[in-house]
């Protein structure tokens, strides 16, 4: 398997379906905890996940699961803009503040 990173931007609106995604995530593989170059757990940032799949069109699929489930749940108000998934290799974490 491999990690894989995906970030997302959602339309702007007086709803905020962003704590709704993080409550379906881990149902569908993704995850907040990423490791720095301390081996320290960190979270990241807000719309940021990590995963581990075996490729890229099933670590695709199981975000637009999530984005969905989460649209149900927030009765439609959850409008995706964007996003960008990939497949991580070698990297560095760093929490600045």
């Amino acid at each position: 398997m491999a990690q894989f990173l995906v970030s997302y931007g959602i339309e702007s609106s007086s709803y905020n379906p962003h704590q709704k995604v993080l409550e379906q995530a881990s149902n569908f593989g993704w995850f907040k905890l990423i490791k720095d170059y301390k081996e320290q757990y960190n979270i990241l940032p807000n719309t940021t996940f990590i995963g581990w799949f075996d490729d890229l069109p099933s670590t695709l699929q199981s975000f637009l699961d999530l984005i969905e489930r989460s649209r149900t749940e927030c009765h439609g108000l959850l409008v995706l803009e964007s996003y960008v998934v990939s497949e991580m290799g070698a990297h560095i974490f760093c929490k600045l503040k």
